[in-house]
């Protein structure tokens, strides 16, 4: 009686056993002595992609890759020498697995001996990670970015900060000046308040680059693109730079074809971008040099180059011009006029956003030139009808 309630409680406990290895999400997988699959659970079909009669009987290195077959068998040599009978593999590195469709996946995995009948056999528990280290890798990007984000308000705040001190520094001295002295002559008085209005101006500029600069990076800067002649744009321009010019007695050279294509633009935004161009080709050259605007058709539509005959840059600054607030070719070259550092980063913004290019051809003390492109007005198919071709009807 006894014996054989022994025997019913063995197998109602096999029974419970088995069913719980047959449920488990995860891979168990158990192998003899030769590496020969004994048991494989749903666990570990849906993990490999293989079914039960598929890979019963079969060597185990079927479900790992090839390059660490070898590599995996050292380690269970080294566990089957042990004193351990159950241990977690991949503590020192990790483990892989192959899947039916040849894919390899990352995996955690432990591993217990036992010995029955005077045979050995190895079963391993295997935990599919792929889902964990992408949600790990996701994260990761996600604190990268985080990081670079604040990198970047840091940089934006501080190079504010440094910009708007000299304009608001000169706003206070000639106010206080107009303020405290007893008689200032008319001049004097005129030469103060220029420089607070130039001062304001230039504070108005930079607040406007700072917006620009965030809705360009947002992809929120607004972009109205019709069609337009740029021997248009070029002439408001021109209209705009040649008293500076004049002034700085740079001469202003134009070298442009009686007409162009018409292209498909935000005409003020490009007349930013060629402002920039023009205004920064114009501060930084000497006096009695020229500056050459040209225009002409291009591959991508109509290109305009703006060149000077200036200090030029070398290879390692033209690769950060277009960077915001990089200000190592004003560094090299103090004695310039100094601007915002957002210009060229703004022009290339807008540009980008025109699916066109901008870019620069520089050589240390051989001047710089500047060339944008922009896209042709593409010209609507003709509705399509049923009447042929060259054939009206009335």
């Amino acid at each position: 009686m006894d014996t054989a309630d022994d025997l019913d409680a063995l197998r109602i406990s096999q029974a419970r056993l088995a069913g719980l290895i047959d449920i488990a999400a995860d891979a168990i997988i158990s192998v003899d002595e030769d590496q020969r699959i004994t048991l494989f659970n749903q666990g570990a079909q849906q993990t490999f992609g293989y079914t039960e009669p598929e890979v019963l009987g079969q060597p185990l290195d079927m479900l790992m890759p090839e390059a660490l077959a070898s590599l995996h068998l050292t380690h269970l040599h080294t566990f089957a020498r042990s004193r351990t009978q159950s241990r977690r593999m991949g503590e020192r590195q990790e483990v892989y697995g192959r899947r039916k469709s040849g894919e390899i996946f990352p995996a955690e995995a432990s591993i217990s001996r036992v010995e029955v009948s005077g045979k050995t056999f190895y079963t391993a528990v295997l935990r599919d990670v792929t889902d964990t280290k992408r949600t790990q890798a996701n994260i990761m990007e996600l604190l990268r970015r985080e990081h670079q984000a604040r990198a970047a308000r840091d940089s934006i705040l501080s190079a504010v900060s440094h910009d708007l001190t000299n304009p608001i520094s000169a706003i206070r001295m000639c106010t206080t000046t107009l303020l405290t002295a007893q008689e200032l002559k008319p001049e004097t008085q005129q030469g103060l308040l220029r420089t607070i209005r130039d001062s304001a101006d230039w504070m108005q500029r930079m607040i406007q680059d700072l917006l620009d600069i965030t809705n360009i990076e947002a992809g929120h800067l607004s972009v109205r693109r019709a069609s337009d002649d740029c021997l248009h744009i070029i002439g408001r321009a021109l209209a705009l730079f040649t008293p500076i010019a004049q002034e700085r007695n740079v001469q202003l050279i134009t070298e442009l074809p009686q007409a162009l294509p018409l292209v498909y633009i935000d005409a003020d935004r490009i007349l930013q971008v060629l402002s920039n161009l023009l205004g920064n080709a114009i501060k930084f050259s000497d006096s009695g040099s020229s500056v050459i605007l040209r225009a002409e058709p291009h591959a991508e539509g109509v290109c305009v180059s703006v060149k000077d005959v200036g200090p030029g840059m070398t290879v390692e600054e033209q690769e950060h011009l277009f960077d915001r607030f990089w200000d190592g070719w004003r560094r090299s070259h103090a004695a310039r006029p100094r601007g915002s550092g957002l210009g060229l980063a703004i022009a290339k913004g807008i540009i980008d956003m025109h699916r066109s290019h901008i870019w620069c051809e520089s050589a240390l003390g051989a001047g710089s030139t500047f060339y944008f492109t922009m896209p042709l007005m593409t010209q609507p198919k003709p509705a399509t009808s049923g009447t042929p071709a060259g054939n009206s009807t009335s």
